[in-house]
């Protein structure tokens, strides 16, 4: 690694992406348990009102914080892989990241329709699973389902999912390069967004995986400001390569059909504040100093995010004309708590350790197999 990597802290103690970790998944909490629910049942709510009139409004921050906090997702996202991907070779990368995506979705996928198979006759509703097959669960539990018009997505939070797996496989077929020569790699990410952007945004299916890669500049953003942050790529490269990612996120955006991103020019000016954000807690990194339920909520953003709306819409949904919202919603919080924490301790724990042990076996080499060194061989002969 760049001898200036050393900007870093030590013991990659980064507790400005430990803050906007559990904060992206916060924001995206409120935006569905709160800003999702009253839009839904046409009701105001004293809170709500006020952080829309004096925040969201006046900035033009939409969808009530959630594009915001995805946006921070997806920079936290870029800046953390590309860390540890300097110290990892390809198997190690490629293992670390499919055991880290894939267990805890594929668990949602399934647990998905059980959940609304047993809650909606309670609140009588139809249930939007009902049929669902147990091939469109394959697709939603590989993501394969974001490039093809045939299968729908079953747990609706998973399309961010696709977007990282993009980016982790760029990062797999460049990786010798992000480690040793970044400014090329970033500019070969660049020009291949930017000509797929132009090549395929009117072809076919293409233009569903075209959906896709336009988000992925949020993330090279991230991975830049790594790079500068270590002093690997000075400012006047990383401010070309950041300015150069923006355009193509606002060009990508542009070609998002209307009525799937209705606001368009509001949505990015939520990833400039995101943006933003991400800046100022980076430089205040060495400032930081975090309470222990923020290192908690961070450590099990990743299950919250996936499993959040799955637990906390129906509880409010039960409990709707039974108890105040504010219980409610203190109640469904606390599940979806509860349920993240047995999803990192059970699920993503196990399976990290999985991959660790999986590498491993890569490591050793039978005893007979191995030759002495040179001066142990020196010293037998003599």
């Amino acid at each position: 690694m760049h001898a200036s990597a050393n900007l870093l802290p030590a013991r990659d103690h980064l507790p400005f992406i430990t803050l906007l970790r559990a904060s992206a998944a916060l924001l995206v909490l409120w935006d569905h348990l709160v800003g999702c629910w009253f839009d839904m049942v046409r009701m105001p709510w004293a809170p709500l009102d006020f952080v829309e009139a004096n925040v969201n409004r006046p900035l033009g921050i939409v969808e009530h914080f959630g594009h915001f906090g995805v946006c921070l997702f997806f920079l936290v996202s870029g800046f953390i892989i590309t860390h540890v991907a300097q110290r990892e070779d390809r198997l190690t990368f490629g293992i670390k990241r499919v055991l880290r995506i894939y267990p805890v979705l594929i668990v949602s996928v399934i647990a998905l329709p059980l959940t609304y198979k047993y809650w909606t006759p309670w609140v009588g509703i139809p249930n939007p699973y009902a049929h669902i097959s147990l091939e469109s669960m394959a697709y939603s539990g590989s993501l394969l389902n974001y490039y093809t018009t045939k299968h729908w997505a079953i747990n609706m939070a998973a399309w961010t999912l696709a977007i990282e797996m993009l980016f982790y496989v760029i990062c797999l077929v460049l990786l010798p390069l992000l480690q040793r020569r970044p400014r090329w790699a970033i500019s070969l990410e660049l020009a291949f967004v930017g000509l797929f952007i132009a090549l395929t945004r009117n072809i076919g299916t293409a233009r569903l995986l075209c959906e896709n890669i336009v988000f992925l500049p949020c993330l090279l953003i991230g991975q830049t400001m790594y790079f500068h942050r270590t002093g690997r790529i000075r400012f006047p490269s990383a401010a070309l390569f950041c300015a150069v990612a923006y355009l193509l996120y606002i060009q990508g955006r542009a070609i998002a059909p209307a009525e799937r991103f209705e606001h368009e020019h509001k949505r990015i000016a939520s990833f400039v504040f995101a943006w933003f954000v991400f800046v100022v807690a980076m430089q205040n990194n060495h400032r930081l100093r975090l309470p222990g339920w923020i290192n908690r909520t961070a450590d099990v953003s990743y299950s919250m995010y996936l499993f959040h709306a799955m637990i906390g819409v129906p509880i409010l949904l039960l409990l709707k004309t039974r108890t105040p919202y504010e219980l409610n919603l203190a109640v469904a919080i606390i599940a979806v708590l509860l349920v993240s924490y047995l999803s990192w301790r059970f699920i993503e724990r196990p399976t990290q350790s999985l991959a660790r042990w999986l590498l491993s076996f890569r490591d050793r080499r039978p005893a007979i197999l191995q030759m002495p060194p040179p001066a142990t061989q020196h010293r037998a002969a003599a």
